[in-house]
C-alpha cells in the first residue's frame, strides 16, 4: 500500500525564530514544513520565488507591523501563488481588521494555547476549497 506525505505547509514571518517555532509546532502536529523569514521591505518576490519552489498546500502567513504595507504585500504574494490554502496570522487582530476590514487572521498572542489552536486552523484551511486568488 502506498502511503501518501502529510500536507506541506510554508511558513512566513519576519521573524527567523518564530518562522522555526512554527515549523516545529506544525510539524509536532503531523505536517511537513518549509519555512522562510522575510520582511514587507523585501517585498513580495521573495516569498513568491520560495513558494514556487516548495509548492505548499498551505500556507502560514504572518501580516506584521506595519500593517499597510504587510498587508500589500501579503495580497501580492496571495495573488501570484494559486492552488494554496491561507492561513493569516497577526499580533494584533483589531489593528489588522480597522486597517483593512474584517478578515479570517488567526491572532497569535504567544501564548502555548494560542500556538496549539494553529495546528486546528491549518487543518481546517486544509479542509476548505482553494478558491481564486484573492479570497481573503
Amino acid at each position: 500500500m502506498v502511503q501518501s506525505s502529510p500536507p506541506l505547509i510554508a511558513c512566513l514571518n519576519s521573524s527567523q525564530d518564530l518562522v522555526e517555532l512554527l515549523g516545529d509546532v506544525l510539524e509536532y502536529g503531523g505536517f511537513r514544513t518549509a519555512s522562510l523569514a522575510t520582511t514587507h521591505r523585501e517585498g513580495a518576490q521573495p516569498a513568491i520565488d520560495f513558494l514556487r519552489r516548495v509548492r505548499p498546500q498551505a500556507c502560514v502567513y504572518a501580516v506584521s507591523v506595519p500593517y499597510r504595507e504587510s498587508w500589500a504585500v501579503y495580497q501580492e504574494v496571495q495573488q501570484a501563488i494559486a492552488g494554496c490554502a491561507w492561513v493569516l496570522t497577526t499580533t494584533n487582530k483589531r489593528a489588522l481588521t480597522d486597517l483593512v476590514g474584517q478578515t479570517a487572521a488567526f491572532e497569535i498572542m504567544g501564548k502555548p494555547y494560542d500556538i496549539d489552536q494553529l495546528v486546528a486552523v491549518v487543518r481546517h484551511a486544509l479542509d476548505m476549497p482553494v478558491d481564486e486568488p484573492g479570497r481573503n
